[in-house]
């Protein structure tokens, strides 16, 4: 997880509790997901399906750095 961090250049590593043996990496800065963190994270030949994921991630987050999320809203299809 610190490579990981380490080659993004972002983020932190926190233990998931007291108790667990889990840690979590989060980033908090939109303005970092769209920048360096991005570039990086598109370098990885991900497994096709996460690929699709973290673009449709990236796409959200593009978006609310244009800030399109507060323009009308879009109708949705339940």
């Amino acid at each position: 997880m610190e490579a990981i961090r380490d080659y993004l250049g972002c983020g932190t590593l926190v233990p998931k509790g007291p108790n667990s043996s889990v840690i979590t990496y989060s980033v908090y800065s939109r303005k970092i997901c769209a920048g360096s963190c991005s570039r990086s994270l598109m370098r990885i030949p991900w497994p096709s399906r996460k690929r699709e994921d973290y673009e449709t991630f990236r796409e959200i987050v593009q978006k609310l750095d244009r800030k399109e999320h507060l323009s009308d809203p879009v109708s949705v299809k339940w």
